[in-house]
C-alpha cells in the first residue's frame, strides 16, 4: 500500500483507471522495447500486398500498428484472423469490422479456428521476432501455408524496481521474462496476466497468485484488478 493507495505496476502500457477509482496510484514500466522493421524491400511488398485480397493473421496489437503505419488509409481487401481484446479492436480500427473473420483468445485456438475455414490455403502471418511456434505449427499440420513476415522487433529493457506494489500486470510472456531476470516481487503482491500465454510463463517464476480475465482484454483486466481490491480480503485471496 502506498498510504491509504493500492498501489499498481503496469509493465509496458500505459493504463488509466475510470475517474471515479481514487484510492490507486499506478506506476508504469516498459520492461521490452518495440520498433516497426525499417526495411525498404519489406515497406515495398506490404504496401503491394494492401491492395491484394489475401487472408491476414495479427496476434499481437504491434503487427496491427505496424501494418497500419505502412497502409496508412488504404483499403484493404483482406479477410482477417486475429486475437481478441485490444488486437481485434485496433484490427476493426484500421481496416474495418466487416474484415475481422475470425478471433480466439490466443494463438492455438486462432489456429484451429483457421484450420475449419476448409478454403484457406495460405494465410500472411504479420508478426515479431519473437512470435511463439503455436500458431505456423498448427496450421503447417493443417496443410495450410503460412506467408511468415516479422514487421516488428522487440527486446528485453531489464530493470531493477526497488517499490514494493499491491499488484503487476503483465500484458506478455516477454515482459515477463524481463521483470524477473532482475526482480521478485514481495509475498503479498498480486500478480495479473492479459492471457494465458502470459499467465503460463509468470507460472513459471512465480509461485504466488496469478490473476487474468475471461479474455485477453485491457478493460477486462482492469475489472479484474478492481473486483479483486474491492473483495473482502479472505475472499479475493480464495476466489477463483
Amino acid at each position: 500500500m502506498n498510504g491509504n493507495k493500492i498501489s499498481i505496476l503496469s509493465t509496458g502500457i500505459d493504463i488509466k483507471l475510470p475517474a471515479e477509482e481514487e484510492g490507486y496510484v499506478i506506476d508504469m514500466a516498459a520492461f521490452i522495447g518495440s520498433r516497426r522493421v525499417e526495411n525498404a524491400a519489406l515497406t515495398e511488398k506490404i504496401q503491394r500486398l494492401g491492395s491484394q485480397p489475401l487472408c491476414a493473421v495479427f496476434t499481437s496489437r504491434r503487427a496491427v500498428e505496424a501494418i497500419a503505419s505502412w497502409l496508412g488509409k488504404q483499403q484493404t481487401p483482406w479477410s482477417i484472423y486475429c486475437l481478441g481484446g485490444t488486437t481485434r479492436d485496433l484490427a476493426e480500427k484500421y481496416f474495418g469490422k466487416t474484415a475481422i473473420i475470425g478471433t480466439a483468445d490466443d494463438a492455438s485456438r486462432l489456429a484451429e479456428l483457421i484450420s475449419q475455414g476448409k478454403k484457406i490455403k495460405e494465410v500472411h502471418f504479420f508478426c515479431g521476432n519473437r512470435r511463439r511456434e503455436e500458431l505456423p505449427q498448427i496450421l503447417s499440420r493443417a496443410h495450410i501455408a503460412v506467408e511468415e513476415m516479422v514487421v516488428y522487433d522487440t527486446w528485453d529493457e531489464p530493470r531493477h524496481i526497488d517499490k514494493k506494489y499491491d499488484a503487476i500486470l503483465f500484458f506478455s510472456p516477454s515482459a515477463v521474462r524481463s521483470y524477473f531476470s532482475l526482480n521478485v516481487p514481495a509475498g503479498e503482491t498480486v500478480l495479473f496476466a492479459l492471457g494465458n500465454s502470459t499467465a503460463t510463463e509468470i507460472k513459471k517464476h512465480w509461485d504466488g497468485p496469478v490473476r487474468q480475465p475471461i479474455r485477453p482484454d485491457q478493460s477486462l483486466l482492469l475489472s479484474e484488478v478492481l473486483e479483486y481490491f474491492h473483495l473482502p480480503k479472505d475472499e479475493a485471496i480464495n476466489e477463483k
